[in-house]
């Protein structure tokens, strides 16, 4: 008997760090190689330019294009890695040979990120309701990233994401990164 709570302890650990692995690839892969700003709020520029030829609102719409292919296919690929994590998470729970701890685990795992996908959810529509921007909320434990398209980040956008952050919940008051795309 022994040994087999052992090896479920295994398969539990086991599947707790591919599910790790599999939000660290996902969050990985979605993030735009721009800079962060780190914490409540740091200063930012913004420079804003009003261009009237053909050329460059043919350029504006092809990057707003762009965007929200971005903003689409980085939350498709978010919603698949939640996917195959609530999977695994459902697998163990339903597996007749689980035994109470490890039941118990997944259904703990499940929980939380089950309210971490409707916390993303909430806080991308909030923001994007507040700033009128696409967005995209990832949610590692303690950690929350906000990515919104260029152009859009400045002292007051800051401020406004920290606050409907903070709203939703404060767990977050040290670990919030607002990035930029390119």
């Amino acid at each position: 008997m022994g040994m087999v709570v052992k090896k479920r302890h295994l398969i539990v650990a086991t599947l707790t760090v591919a599910l790790a692995a599999a939000i660290f690839v996902n969050w990985y892969y979605t993030k735009p190689q721009t800079a962060a700003t780190s914490g409540k709020v740091e200063k930012t520029t913004v420079v804003s330019t009003n261009v009237e030829d053909e050329a460059s609102l043919g350029d504006a719409q092809l990057v707003n294009a762009t965007a929200k292919k971005y903003f689409s296919d980085s939350k498709i690929k978010r919603n698949e890695a939640h996917d195959e994590a609530l999977e695994a998470l459902n697998d163990i729970i339903k597996d007749s040979s689980s035994d109470s701890s490890a039941v118990s685990q997944a259904q703990k795992d499940l929980s939380e990120i089950s309210r971490d996908i409707k916390l993303e959810a909430d806080i991308e529509n909030l923001i994007s309701a507040k700033v009128g921007s696409d967005c995209l909320v990832i949610i590692n434990g303690d950690k929350i990233e906000v990515i919104l398209s260029k152009g859009i980040v400045n002292e007051t956008v800051n401020t406004q994401i920290v606050d409907i952050i903070l709203k939703q919940n404060e767990k977050f008051s040290e670990n919030i990164t607002i990035i930029e795309t390119k």
